[in-house]
């Protein structure tokens, strides 16, 4: 159940990061436009908009698909290596009993 509802979270959250990503690279008027103080355009093209010259909507879009791909795998063979490397690098230390 709580995977599904992660599932759905994050497709809500690809769909908002993309609509800021089309923003990103519009040059149209924004449909938040209000006036010149409000105007979510302004941020998605201000230099704080890209890290690295990524734009920070299209990491947004990248992580929240990794947050969804990642709940709806069960039991994967990658899901399982990854189980298998902390249990084994975890033996031994107090963080084995946060897993």
């Amino acid at each position: 159940m709580i995977r599904i509802l992660i599932v759905i979270l994050a497709a809500a959250g690809i769909v908002d990061a993309a609509l800021a990503l089309r923003v990103h690279y519009s040059d149209e008027t924004e449909p938040c436009y209000v006036n010149p103080k409000w105007d979510c355009g302004i941020v998605n093209h201000s230099k704080y908009s890209e890290i690295g010259h990524i734009p920070v909507a299209g990491i947004g879009v990248a992580g929240y698909l990794f947050l969804a791909l990642l709940a709806a795998a069960r039991r994967s063979a990658w899901a399982a290596g990854a189980r298998w490397v902390t249990n084994h690098q975890l033996k031994g230390s107090a963080l084995q009993y946060l897993v």
